[in-house]
């Protein structure tokens, strides 16, 4: 990370973006790694020789992320630095593109789709979820893969519709396939700033826009996003907006009745995760983890529990090769594959274990690239990216199907409950939720991870005090509805609230007899937007959230309804918006 900083923040770039780039590093980062860098930029970037920001318009830097006061900014610095600043070039037009796919390996077609647009100049600023959808039109084929973006181009209309349909080609869409039939790729330009395009190549609002659940539920996700303060922005957030309300209305019903959901894909499986809770079962293969240390550390014990935990209902296990409790002293890198490694083989090998799904907990870079090639199918930080410069380039490195869990935390686990660590200026919920977010920004945008694969956490336990922890699990909405905000619509959320100290503290019990407490925090969690519920005890918890499970199954929306789901467009194109015509 520090050199990453060395080579982005040069003494010719303006002194404001410098400030700010340095401040949001110097909240997010480990003070371990470049505290001390980022202190200096701070203080040199006061210099007047620095050259100040020429852009005549001053977009707001968010004061909530640390990233200081409204300022300008040199269009230059914020395309290098897209991640701090909110504004955009004046020159650029907001866009809304619809994505799809249902051939081939449909979420590698939709990355290499959302990459291509990157590295063409189309500046995408917030990723609606992912959304398996029934095909519509012609229904003998397989389900899709959906999604929508906002975007900033240079582009003029008919130049934007070129590149789309240039990247769908180089996706292997064939040139003259079926009508409404199976595609690699699908790229439809939804909107375009506050205009209209009436040819014989474009349309635009697009015309079937308002019949389609698979365009509408995507579009929907992206309205809590959308800034007023470039050209064409207000418009379209005024139409975004509105689409959503009318949305909001249907949704409930076209989920329930299977037309569309939002999915996750781990490995080569889709997983529906807002259909009901999964279960993340804890492996620690270390001799001085808080709860289990040393009980698995050799291979024999190791499959068996985990062969345990898949039998008790866990969906993925995850693998510790380092105790992350607090004043938990690091291991080197190869220490920790030394722990795991083995352990892994083993699981693969076992007859019991073979087809399970793997994750493994480090925040090592190496850990993770060496894990993944050994057949692991997620990574769990808990550092989100913060204490190992190569873990990101690593991560953007791996499939698409390899998801990312970015936690919360600051310092290491030896310092993370210092003082100066649970001191949050604005409460621990929204401060904390805006440090990931910087994180997670900084993951999709500067090093290009696809979107769908970041999943977050909260952060239970780490850097934060007793009290912080009950106002975070009791706040788990309002976390998620702040990182909502930003680059990605609804993530998997992860909670991890284990046999923590907190619980010790409130029910006077040890750790080996705190899962029941664990599971009154899954109960707590699980209706707040938690999809996955990390636990060294799977029967426990399992068994509690089978009941709340039932519960949202008795009250689903049952027999079949003969509602026309879609919006009906009522002149909205029309009536909502001042749309300006472009000649084609």
């Amino acid at each position: 990370m520090a050199s990453f900083l060395r080579r982005t923040l040069r003494p010719t770039e303006c002194s404001v973006c410098l400030r700010a780039v340095a401040r949001a590093f110097e909240q997010r980062v480990s003070q371990r790694h470049i505290g001390s860098l980022c202190s200096s930029i701070l203080a040199n970037s006061q210099a007047t020789t620095l050259p100040r920001c020429s852009s005549p318009r001053s977009p707001e830097v968010s004061d909530d992320v640390g990233l200081g006061r409204k300022q300008r900014s040199h269009n230059v610095c914020r395309r290098r630095l897209s991640f701090t600043l909110d504004g955009v070039p004046s020159t650029s037009t907001q866009v809304a593109i619809a994505l799809g796919s249902n051939e081939g390996d449909r979420l590698a077609n939709l990355a290499k789709g959302l990459k291509l647009m990157s590295q063409a100049g189309v500046r995408v600023e917030r990723v609606s979820s992912l959304y398996q959808t029934e095909p519509a039109y012609v229904e003998d084929q397989p389900r899709f893969l959906n999604a929508a973006v906002l975007a900033y181009t240079d582009n003029n209309p008919h130049e934007l519709l070129d590149l789309l349909k240039s990247i769908e080609l180089q996706c292997g869409r064939q040139p003259k396939g079926v009508r409404f039939g199976p595609r690699t790729l699908d790229l439809d330009l939804l909107l375009y700033g506050s205009y209209s395009v009436r040819s014989e190549r474009l349309q635009i609002p697009h015309p079937r826009m308002h019949e389609r659940p698979f365009v509408l539920a995507p579009l929907a996700d992206l309205a809590s996003s959308t800034h007023p303060s470039s050209h064409g922005t207000s418009c379209i957030r005024l139409l975004v907006g509105e689409i959503a309300r009318r949305w909001r209305a249907i949704e409930k019903e076209a989920f329930q009745r299977g037309l569309l959901e939002r999915v996750t894909v781990v490995g080569e499986r889709i997983w529906p995760y807002e259909r009901r809770p999964y279960i993340m079962g804890v492996l620690n293969v270390t001799p001085d983890s808080f709860s289990d240390g040393g009980s698995f550390q050799d291979c024999s014990s190791a499959v068996s529990q985990a062969a345990k935990l898949l039998a008790d209902g866990a969906d993925i296990i995850d693998i510790g090769g380092q105790s992350t409790r607090p004043g938990a002293q690091l291991v080197s890198p190869d220490d920790e594959l030394g722990r795991i490694l083995p352990v892994i083989q083993a699981l693969k090998k076992s007859d019991s274990t073979s087809s399970a799904l793997l994750s493994v907990d480090t925040f090592y870079g190496k850990v993770a690239d060496a894990a993944v090639a050994a057949g692991v199918h997620a990574v769990n930080d808990v550092s989100g990216g913060a204490l190992d410069e190569q873990m990101l380039p690593a991560i953007a490195k791996m499939a698409p199907n390899v998801p990312y869990i970015m936690m919360h935390m600051r310092g290491d686990p030896s310092t993370m409950q210092l003082d100066t660590n649970l001191s949050y200026s604005s409460g621990v919920v929204q401060s904390a939720a805006l440090e990931l977010v910087g994180g997670v920004t900084l993951a999709a945008k500067m090093y290009d991870v696809c979107p769908w694969r970041l999943w977050i956490d909260p952060g239970i336990g780490f850097a934060k005090s007793h009290h912080q922890n009950l106002e975070l699990l009791g706040h788990l909405d309002g976390f998620r509805d702040i990182v909502n905000q930003h680059i990605l619509a609804n993530p998997v959320m992860v909670l991890g609230a284990s046999r923590k100290g907190f619980l010790g503290t409130i029910t006077g019990k040890p750790k080996e007899e705190r899962d029941v407490a664990t599971a009154a925090c899954s109960l707590i969690g699980a209706p707040q937007g938690v999809h996955v519920h990390r636990v060294h005890n799977v029967a426990v918890a399992a068994e509690a959230l089978s009941v709340l499970q039932a519960v949202r199954d008795a009250t689903t929306l049952t027999g079949s309804v003969d509602t026309d789901l879609s919006i009906d467009d009522m002149g909205l194109w029309d009536q909502l918006l001042p749309y300006k015509a472009l000649e084609p």
